[in-house]
């Protein structure tokens, strides 16, 4: 009865925090398909009307028709985003128009509002037949044009450019395509969590029977065949780069991450971190720590380490029991200046081993610079910075290897790591890595791993 009562408490705690996860990612897809593609389109549509603004200062039309052939040349060049471009008076009536007829209206409220601001932008959806558009208004200053000089409510000087209206129609299919792989990723990860709650589900409908047989043992495979699908499938190809990995779940599922990935800026990601317990909560949070590192590859690689681990802390820190705490250790590395911008919260210090010509290969640590994550929720976090040369290597590694213990409760320890680890200086990556897997596997004797076991070995080649 207490055991039914604990694993129940767990499916519960995993399926809600499952919920949380899946709740996150379906409203950053909802972001990136909406929000984030409207704000890239109408920056790009304020560059369009200020070339365009450019091109009409620069030609000095002195009449309609001579605006037109701008427009018409404007929108020559630039046909495979923009659709439409036309010019208005401060009365809304056309002065010229190049490209689809689309219908559109433009109140004189909106453009009272537009003239009086200088830099208002009304933007809305037009959908012609199957094809959607992004139609932008916004001020334009001009030499020529009909209808009433300068803003409402003022004289108009001689050679001062007048305030009209310029309208934009900017195809949005084009623009969505750019953002193609980051909803093809988003989605995966709204089936994976899915996939891992239809799991959940399946086990506390059928827990009586899982808890007299094999079923629960072969629905945590599936969870943790799941959970093994938001790790990387392959590890990126990086000529400047040697990278292996080993994941080893103590239990099915497993509170261990580890990810590789390439940034917007081109520098390489290298993470690794440990949620406290096992099984599925560990597993859940595992899933939610994913997801929100993903989502910060949204922003822009001018985003420091520091503020990019300040706010995945506050995020798990609401997010999560105040039970439960993470431990991380990120890394960026620039294969173009060959340097490593480091941050350790909390987590076992990676080794590095530095190439020697001459001597012992010398050993550095990359030591904790802030605290564990969603222990606190207003902790700062330090950055720091190692310059790679070719031969150094870099292990990451989580507690499950140092606290591997044998028969006799002996634990694999540091000292042992530190010495096995530089013994194989010189050697790849993979080889490294398979020689520390086959060492502690041979320590323990067959007791079995205590602890979910997780290897990321980088060398420069």
């Amino acid at each position: 009865m207490k055991k039914g009562f604990w694993l129940r408490l767990a499916l519960g705690t995993g399926f809600l925090l499952g919920l949380l996860l899946l709740a996150r990612v379906l409203l950053t897809y909802n972001y990136v398909a909406g929000r984030l593609l409207i704000d890239h389109l109408g920056q790009r549509a304020g560059d369009y009307i200020a070339q365009a603004q450019n091109a009409v200062y620069s030609g000095n039309p002195e009449n309609d028709r001579a605006l037109q052939d701008i427009l018409d040349e404007f929108l020559m060049e630039r046909g495979d985003a923009v659709a439409s471009i036309g010019i208005y008076d401060q009365l809304g009536a056309p002065l010229t128009f190049s490209g689809l007829q689309l219908s559109t209206s433009l109140d004189q409220s909106t453009l009272d509002e537009i003239l009086i601001s200088g830099s208002q932008r009304v933007i809305e959806r037009v959908r012609v037949d199957d094809d959607v558009f992004l139609l932008v208004t916004t001020p334009f200053r001009s030499r020529m044009g009909a209808g009433p000089p300068g803003p409402p409510g003022e004289d108009w000087v001689p050679g001062r450019p007048r305030f009209l209206i310029a309208q934009i129609a900017l195809y949005l299919s084009g623009a969505s395509d750019a953002y193609a792989p980051l909803k093809r990723n988003l989605i995966i990860s709204i089936a994976a969590a899915t996939a891992l709650l239809l799991s959940i589900t399946v086990v506390v409908l059928r827990l009586r029977t899982y808890l007299h047989g094999q079923e629960l043992e072969q629905q945590l495979a599936l969870a943790g065949q799941v959970q093994r699908e938001l790790l990387p499938d392959e590890l990126p190809a990086v000529s400047d780069l040697e990278i292996s990995a080993e994941f080893e779940p103590a239990q099915g599922v497993a509170g261990d991450y580890y990810d590789v990935f390439v940034m917007k800026d081109g520098r390489i990601s290298l993470l690794l971190g440990d949620v406290s317990g096992k099984g599925i909560p560990a597993a859940i949070i595992m899933a939610s720590l994913h997801g929100s590192i993903q989502a910060t590859n949204l922003e822009p690689g001018s985003v420091s380490l520091s503020s990019r681990v300040t706010r995945l802390n506050q995020d798990l820190f609401a997010r999560t029991p105040t039970d439960r705490f993470v431990t991380l250790v990120w890394s960026v590395y620039d294969p173009e200046y060959r340097t490593l911008e480091y941050l350790n919260a909390g987590h076992p210090a990676p080794i590095l081993l530095r190439a020697s010509d001459s001597g012992p290969a010398l050993i550095e640590r990359l030591d904790p610079s802030g605290p564990l994550l969603g222990a606190f929720n207003k902790s700062s976090y330090t950055q720091a910075e190692k310059q790679l040369k070719s031969g150094d290597l870099l292990v990451f590694y989580s507690d499950g290897l140092d606290e591997a213990e044998n028969r006799n409760g002996e634990m694999y320890g540091e000292d042992r790591i530190l010495e096995f680890v530089r013994s194989r200086a010189g050697e790849s990556a993979e080889a490294v890595r398979e020689a520390i897997v086959r060492d502690v596997l041979s320590f323990t004797e067959g007791a079995g791993l205590q602890d979910d076991l997780t290897l990321l070995v980088v060398r420069i080649p």
